[in-house]
């Protein structure tokens, strides 16, 4: 019976620590979804002019930061990529628009809820899991994609940037 509990432990103690989710980033203050790591940040922070104006630490013990900043067609293209990663599909690719209006549809099974202030034809619509949750990005907020080596910003006005993240050794 020792035995079996101490097999028993064993394998519970091999699958945690090596099936878990390892962070990216190191510090506390930030939050951690599908590869992406978020944090709040003021948009007083935030420069569009090429400038460094955030860095971080890793969890190797490599720097990284942001600062270049990505121009259209690709900063849209890093958007929806961030909107898919979270669990929304995208329904309807139409040119760039600003967060208000993209429409977001959240039940899927009956009637739709648009949670957007702005309804547009215009906007891309994404609609997400209806048998789950999926995280919605908040305003004043910057998602790092370390893999990827992109970070999008959201201002509270509902518009968005997109930045390279560079890995420093």
């Amino acid at each position: 019976m020792k035995k079996l509990l101490f097999l028993f432990l064993v394998l519970l103690t091999i699958t945690l620590t090596s099936c878990g989710s390892v962070p990216m980033l190191t510090f506390e203050k930030y939050a951690y979804i599908n590869n992406w790591a978020y944090r709040e940040m003021p948009p007083s922070k935030v420069v569009t002019n090429g400038e460094i104006f955030y860095e971080g630490k890793l969890s190797n013990g490599k720097t990284f930061s942001i600062g270049e900043y990505i121009d259209e067609p690709d900063a849209t293209y890093y958007y929806n990529i961030l909107w898919q990663d979270l669990g929304w599909r995208l329904v309807s690719k139409n040119p760039a628009t600003p967060i208000a209006q993209t429409e977001i549809v959240l039940n899927t099974t009956s009637e739709a809820l648009n949670i957007t202030e702005e309804k547009s034809e215009k906007g891309n619509q994404f609609v997400g899991n209806p048998s789950g949750y999926n995280h919605i990005p908040r305003a004043g907020h910057i998602y790092i994609n370390i893999e990827r080596g992109i970070a999008v910003y959201f201002y509270s006005d509902r518009k968005f940037d997109s930045f390279r993240v560079k890995v420093n050794d």
